[in-house]
């Protein structure tokens, strides 16, 4: 991971994840009172899920992949957990 912040966030990969991913209550999708590091593997398997389900092309995917090696599970799930106790 670069240490370079994003608006507050570790980078721009986890930046855009978290906005485009997971700006809503996702108390109904994911166990928001369970440990970070299995939420953080959760919403990683979650995308990368769907990620290969909207993108067909397996070159197109290639990139799509890099980009999410660089996003911080961690800081998202966090973040997540954090808004749910509030």
């Amino acid at each position: 991971m670069n240490d370079q912040k994003y608006q507050g966030w570790a980078n721009y990969q986890t930046w855009r994840i978290a906005l485009e991913w997971f700006d809503d209550d996702m108390s109904d999708l994911f166990d928001l009172e369970q440990d970070p590091d299995e939420l953080a593997t959760a919403l990683r398997e979650f995308v990368e899920t769907h990620i290969d389900d909207i993108v067909k092309d397996t070159y197109v995917q290639g990139y799509v992949h890099y980009f999410l090696q660089n996003v911080d599970w961690q800081e998202i799930a966090e973040h997540l957990i954090e808004n749910n106790e509030e």
